[in-house]
């Protein structure tokens, strides 16, 4: 576990990757509190993120899509991850990169595809906020595969039923569920 002290950073109106490679470069060096990046309308290379060690990254008022491709080896050690207003596309690869994630949050946003695939590979993931969110594709077993999550607030949206297959197999450690 890393401890985060006080280092915040805010980038916004970012018009390409390219922008964003020196700052990282630098910050590669420290524990960030909390990164927030705003306004981003362009593709991210998913090694963009790696070798970060951030507490929390946000991202809000963008449209999030993730290249393909897989980066083995390389890991961004980031435990929480917000998505706020913001149509986020990340492809199947971006999650396996995030070992450390422990935190989930996706609010007022738009997501492509929300399925098992796409969560799979966040073992570490604790707690999991969905909240007024539309889905392109919603798999029945999206979240089957997570066994460590203890939190699951899934509220305002627009599932009418949800079976067991869609919960975690192993849910022994599930100890809030909000469905309003």
């Amino acid at each position: 576990m890393d401890t985060f002290v006080g280092t915040y950073v805010m980038c916004s109106g970012i018009e390409s990757d390219q922008m964003l490679r020196l700052p990282f470069q630098y910050l590669r060096d420290y524990n960030v509190s909390r990164l927030l990046l705003t306004n981003l309308n362009f593709s991210v290379p998913p090694d963009l993120f790696w070798g970060l060690r951030v507490g929390t990254l946000k991202i809000t008022d963008s449209r999030f899509r993730v290249e393909e491709g897989a980066l083995e080896g390389r890991r961004s050690r980031v435990q929480s991850l917000e998505f706020m207003r913001s149509n986020v596309d990340t492809g199947l690869s971006f999650f396996g990169n995030l070992d450390f994630l422990e935190t989930l949050c996706v609010q007022n946003s738009s997501v492509k595809h929300f399925g098992r695939d796409w969560l799979a590979t966040l073992v570490n993931l604790t707690h999991l906020t969905v909240d007024s969110t539309v889905f392109q594709i919603l798999d029945s077993d999206a979240l089957s595969d997570l066994p460590r999550l203890g939190t699951l607030i899934w509220t305002n949206n627009d599932l009418r039923y949800i079976g067991r297959e869609f919960l975690p197999r192993r849910s022994r450690l599930l100890k809030t569920l909000d469905l309003r």
